[in-house]
């Protein structure tokens, strides 16, 4: 069975063929560096994309639209415009080609990244899953093989008091503060930059759990580690107008090192009070090699079984989780719920609109 999965996410236009669960056949992803004052561009440039990025997806895995035997899309983000630009590709491409539509949850999709490329035999129930890319921060509790998961903890992506520009919080968020802050990198993709810097850097320059002290990982709240780093950064500048290249790297060190005791103890601490099994991370923040490390090395020590994505290209935003986790979804529907599937495709958007109201005072700015 060949799933075509469709993600229209932000800045991302995602197409995916998947072969049941097993085998990825195409993953193309075309990335847009997103401009916080130019969000109202984001949609043009999706609507450019999306069928260039379908057909590259289909030559890639020597598929026409004759092979595939299910779509799945997203229909959640932030962004209504950009979803829907998706969905819209998806339904059309059913409707002509007669396919049933299966439509799936974004973050959700991440929660089960990991099954990518994995047997559900592979599992042992329940399961932790700490997930966090971009905006969202996570933890869910997966209880059995049917999907069926308990929200533990979230945060909105967003502060209630952005108005015109989009203000991120999160564990991504503080990566791109520190990036930001050492004025060496954006508000997309600084933790693989701050990662470089790491390289040849001095964990141990910089005490930064000294400084933060007791931290829960339930609140998902870093902003305490925003205040320790500008601290620092500020008593530098102080001797240094320009941020030497050693005290870039030996911060970035000590940040990574600190992001991962803080993360592993606290998953470790809520795991044991869930009674879970396994202990999962996805999203962004599980292509972190200094994160995994530490917390692989915890998980076996404490009898976890520590899981991440089996490819990077599955920890950032992709359409193969979301070919993947609707191809789970479609199998577990009876035959009648698979037959009005394939008869019915009610395009439902589940989005927050306030990043396109955004882009609309952006628009209506630029025109003044």
């Amino acid at each position: 069975m060949k799933i075509l999965g469709i993600d229209t996410i932000l800045h991302d236009v995602c197409v995916a063929v998947t072969e049941n669960n097993q085998v990825v056949l195409s993953n193309v992803v075309r990335h847009t560096i997103m401009k916080s004052d130019r969000l109202y561009d984001l949609v043009d440039l999706h609507l450019n994309q999306v069928g260039l990025a379908i057909k590259e997806a289909l030559i890639k895995s020597r598929c026409k639209m004759e092979d595939i035997s299910l779509i799945s899309v997203n229909n959640f983000g932030s962004f209504f415009s950009n979803v829907l630009v998706g969905l819209t590709a998806a339904e059309i491409l059913a409707s002509v080609f007669n396919k049933p539509l299966i439509q799936v949850h974004h973050q959700e999709a991440h929660y089960f990244s990991n099954w990518l490329e994995r047997s559900t035999k592979d599992f042992n129930f329940p399961v932790l899953v700490l997930s966090s890319s971009g905006g969202h921060s996570s933890i869910v509790k997966i209880l059995n093989n049917r999907f069926e998961f308990k929200e533990l903890f979230r945060i909105d992506a967003m502060k209630k008091k952005s108005k015109d520009k989009p203000d991120f919080k999160g564990i991504g968020a503080v990566y791109s503060y520190l990036a930001n802050a050492l004025n060496i990198g954006g508000p997309i993709g600084s933790a693989p930059v701050i990662a470089e810097y790491a390289k040849k850097g001095n964990k141990e320059k910089f005490d930064l759990i000294k400084e933060i002290g007791n931290f829960n990982i339930t609140r998902l709240d870093f902003s305490k580690m925003e205040r320790v780093i500008t601290k620092i950064i500020h008593k530098e500048k102080k001797k240094k107008s320009n941020l030497p290249q050693k005290f870039i790297s030996d911060l970035s060190a000590s940040f990574e090192e600190c992001m991962g005791q803080l993360i592993t103890s606290g998953l470790i601490r809520l795991a044991r009070k869930e009674k879970v099994k396994e202990i999962h991370l996805v999203g962004g923040i599980s292509a972190n090699d200094n994160l995994g490390k530490i917390l692989k090395k915890s998980c076996l020590s404490q009898n976890f079984t520590f899981k991440c994505p089996v490819k990077k290209s599955y920890c950032t935003d992709n359409a193969a989780m979301i070919a993947s986790l609707g191809y789970y979804r479609y199998k577990v529907l009876s035959a009648r719920e698979k037959i009005k599937l394939l008869k019915e495709h009610k395009i439902k958007i589940d989005s927050n609109l306030k990043l396109e109201q955004m882009a609309l005072n952006q628009r209506k700015k630029q025109n003044v």
